[in-house]
């Protein structure tokens, strides 16, 4: 019995140290998963704010042009006569630019790993990560189409209406213009001073102020999720 019993805790004790040893391999392994996903993470934050400093700048580029356009179009639409305004003025009272400004989105479409997605710490941060990646940028999108849309009718109006000759070419083409200078002026203030063209400038100034608002939503959803990851990137530093 005695020879016995030493037998079975020898047995035990093998066994023992057998699933200790898995144990602690299991334990070593998924402690090098976790530091490889963790500086996984670590690039995607750095790579996103790469793009969020890219998109503030040009959403603040963007909306110093758009109250430009603004600016001339209230201007315009103050005026009872352009007799002492050269034809550029109501060139570009009429302008129906659009913008159709987007996020930069390349380190986020690289965020493929869920391991790294789920990483505890970083959580809450990828979770707006990817809600402004979807979400606003859904959002924005769809303003976008709605403002090329309307631009696009704009430029119907203006450009398409046979009356007096259009100019959207560079100074340094110099295309031959069959209709003299004067009669292009004389006849585009006709049309900007009309009720039908006041009406679309009018549209216009609606549609640049309304992109102009959700462009500057975008910058500052940006601008925070920006601070929230320089935030996260400096605990780890």
């Amino acid at each position: 019995m005695s020879s016995t019993k030493k037998y079975v805790a020898y047995a035990l004790g093998e066994i023992i140290l057998v699933v200790v040893g898995i144990l602690v391999a299991l334990q070593i392994n998924n402690w090098n998963e976790y530091s490889k996903h963790h500086e996984l993470a670590l690039k995607y934050l750095k790579d996103v704010r790469t793009d969020l400093v890219r998109d503030t700048s040009v959403f603040s580029s963007t909306l110093t042009s758009i109250d430009q356009i603004k600016e001339f179009k209230k201007w315009g639409l103050k005026q009872e006569n352009f007799v002492n305004y050269d034809i550029r003025y109501l060139e570009s009272i009429i302008s129906s630019k659009y913008f159709n400004i987007t996020s930069n989105d390349q380190a986020f479409q690289r965020m493929n790993d869920p391991n790294v997605m789920n990483v505890l710490e970083f959580d809450s941060v990828f979770t707006s990560i990817n809600t402004y990646y979807t979400f606003y940028q859904d959002y924005l999108s769809s303003f976008n189409d709605w403002d090329k849309q309307s631009s696009l009718k704009e430029s119907d109006f203006w450009y398409l209406q046979g009356i007096n000759e259009i100019d959207f070419t560079a100074p340094e083409d110099s295309i031959l213009f069959l209709q003299d200078e004067a009669v292009r002026k004389q006849l585009l203030e006709q049309r900007v001073l009309s009720i039908e063209g006041r009406n679309y400038v009018k549209m216009s100034l609606l549609r640049v102020t309304t992109i102009e608002g959700i462009y500057k939503r975008q910058l500052e959803t940006a601008k925070r999720l920006l601070s929230r990851i320089e935030k996260a990137l400096e605990s780890k530093a």
